[in-house]
């Protein structure tokens, strides 16, 4: 089965990363690179033409170093992915009321690195699939480039709450308590057990990186019960930004196409597939003539774009049906 991958790619600087709302309120001690590591196959995801989830996926070191704009030291990436492999992703089904009640998955059933190849080969386990692609309406949208910036592993768990909650009609997450708040984001019980700790070393500075790097602003409100801070909420405004939704139908490159071709009016499903299955690279050469004016368009885009591609006679008149 052939992996998928950005590496092939134009840019992946605008990709939006869509995440269950299962897994953002999931539990999981990741560290920084593997949250990354998770994020980047998150935009690989893709379904076979019969659509079966595709379960293979290969890691392109150099460009996930890229979008990281930090370099990953790969003499530490077995013990990176095999510890990765080890820790469970705890989730709350719909039908767990208790606080303790839990379900546990695993993300991979097996990796593979080459030294020197620069590929990280990973399969999926098959408890993790609905939960990456059973998205339905219940999902949480993510900008890839922003969360990769992000260097601290909490300001990236916390952007992926505030994300669930950017569309609310009051602008703010719901109450959390404080102790499930730290397990989610995963502090260990002794870890910045002072609130003053807490808010600077984690709370600062995930609400300076995520102001900085992502489409949200965001401030923190603790909530006190008695004399102690028992519950934490988020208030989040949008910034804008622009994105590129992932389709999974096609690969990013394809996607980024689709959408070009929107915007000179080729919507019909038949040939819109024919171009992207066919004459991807071709009409890539041919956006970048007409986008600089290289070449002029007397009639309409879509005439002349189906026939350069050979798709309609020179004859013919143009059309995009």
């Amino acid at each position: 089965m052939k992996e998928e991958s950005l590496a092939s790619t134009e840019t992946t600087s605008g990709i939006e990363v869509r995440m269950s709302n299962a897994l953002v309120e999931a539990r999981y001690e990741y560290t920084e690179i593997q949250l990354d590591i998770l994020f980047y196959i998150m935009a690989c995801l893709r379904k076979e033409p019969d659509g079966r989830p595709v379960t293979n996926y290969e890691i392109n070191i150099a460009e996930l170093e890229n979008l990281r704009h930090n370099r990953i030291n790969t003499s530490r990436l077995r013990e990176i992915v095999e510890d990765m492999g080890n820790k469970p992703i705890s989730l709350r089904d719909a039908d767990m009321r208790d606080s303790e009640d839990f379900f546990s998955v695993w993300l991979f059933q097996g990796a593979k690195y080459v030294k020197g190849s620069k590929v990280l080969k990973v399969m999926l386990t098959e408890p993790i699939i609905p939960y990456l692609f059973d998205l339905k309406k219940e999902f949480t949208s993510l900008q890839l480039q922003s969360i990769l910036l992000m260097t601290s592993k909490y300001a990236k768990r916390i952007y992926q709450i505030c994300s669930q909650w950017k569309n609310s009609y009051n602008g703010e997450t719901r109450v959390y308590d404080m102790e499930d708040f730290r397990r989610m984001i995963g502090l260990g019980k002794e870890e910045y057990t002072k609130i003053s700790m807490f808010q600077s070393r984690i709370l600062e500075v995930a609400q300076k990186q995520i102001n900085q790097y992502s489409d949200l602003k965001i401030r923190y409100q603790l909530i006190k019960n008695g004399r102690q801070f028992s519950q934490i909420k988020f208030i989040m405004e949008e910034k804008a930004a622009p994105q590129i939704p992932i389709d999974y139908q096609y690969n990013e490159k394809q996607a980024r196409a689709k959408l070009q071709l929107e915007k000179i009016g080729i919507v019909d499903e038949k040939l819109v597939s024919q171009i992207l299955t066919g004459h991807l690279d071709e009409f890539f050469k041919w956006n970048h003539g007409y986008q600089t004016g290289k070449f002029q368009v007397k009639t309409s885009a879509s005439g002349h774009l189906l026939r350069t591609l050979g798709i309609v006679k020179t004859s013919s008149k143009p059309s995009s049906n």
